[in-house]
Formats: C-alpha cells, structure tokens, sequence
C-alpha cells in the first residue's frame, strides 16, 4: 500500500500454496485483515473505507504455485522448516509454523 502496489480502488487477487489440507481458512483470513484495516482507517479519518473486492487462487502443488506481479502470492507451508527461500523469492509472502523449544 505504501508504494501503491494495492490500492482500495481495484480488484485484490491472491495467490495462495497451501500444501496442506487447510484451504477452507483463505478467506476468513482476508476478510479479517481487511476488517483490522477498515477499522484503523476510521480511527485516523474519521470515515469509512470502501473495502476492496478481492479473487482468491487456492493451489495445492508447489510445482502449479507460478507467482505472478499482479497477484499478492503467499505460501503457506504450514508443516515445512523455516530456510531462507524468502530471499530467493521477495515477491511471495511465506508463512510458516514457528518451531515449538522444549525446555
């Protein structure tokens, strides 16, 4: 938003890897987002913000999961170990499962 890469006034597309079998939490999510923002926005103008349509792209194989510029593409790998494959690839947003420390 800050280098008007989203803006409210267009169509959000999401391109989303899950490789397990969580699909069903893609949605809700971003609807929770949007609802965070939409919030914020009046505490600081003081008026609504019009929420942005938005299409969601579930894939399920890694090797179907093509990034693209117009879409806001995360994995979500909920089950893989953290590396460093976010630097190889700054355009996807990569959420992984923190590991658990035994004490």
């Amino acid at each position: 938003m800050i280098n008007n890469y989203l803006t409210f006034k267009e169509k959000w597309s999401f391109n989303i890897l899950v490789t397990e079998d969580i699909d069903w939490f893609a949605e809700l999510a971003i609807q929770d987002i949007l609802l965070w923002i939409e919030q914020l926005y009046k505490l600081k103008h003081k008026q609504e913000l019009a929420i942005p349509e938005f299409h969601i792209n579930i894939v399920k194989n890694k090797a179907d999961f093509k990034p693209t510029t117009k879409q806001i593409n995360v994995d979500f790998s909920l089950l893989n170990k953290y590396t460093d494959e976010n630097l190889n690839n700054p355009d996807i947003l990569y959420v992984i499962k923190p590991p658990i420390l035994k004490l």
